[in-house]
């Protein structure tokens, strides 16, 4: 069944989002070449992308969330985690500058980003509207 239109979503790409079985994994993406090989591969699905540091505590806070959402939409949603100090380029590609950054992609183009760590009520808001 084909939704509502997305703000700026084809119903093309809706139609391959939901025909595309997605699985049940939290992808390690750690190296720059790699990450956009992955958003080009799937950018018919929307893809949300924790970046992070082992040495963060913010970030080791923020994991068990992170884990709890994609139990959630992990059917509906590809689920990306990338260590920022593996491959400097991903910071810089993406612009991040603080840890943990949250990065939503819609059709290959980041449509969402959140700086630090994200409530519980406000990324199930925001993966609720992305489902829709």
């Amino acid at each position: 069944m084909l939704r509502e239109s997305l703000k700026g979503e084809s119903i093309q790409s809706q139609k391959a989002r939901e025909s595309e079985k997605i699985p049940q994994i939290i992808h390690d993406i750690n190296v720059f070449k790699d990450m956009d090989i992955f958003i080009q591969k799937h950018q018919s699905n929307i893809i949300i992308v924790k970046f992070y540091s082992e040495n963060c505590s913010l970030c080791k806070a923020y994991t068990p969330l992170f884990e709890e959402f994609h139990e959630k939409y992990g059917n509906d949603f590809y689920f990306v985690q990338s260590n920022v100090e593996d491959d400097l380029l991903l910071s810089y590609k993406y612009k991040i500058s603080e840890l943990p950054t949250t990065l939503i992609f819609r059709e290959g183009i980041p449509c969402y980003k959140r700086i630090g760590p994200i409530t519980h009520l406000e990324m199930d808001q925001k993966l609720g509207q992305l489902k829709k």
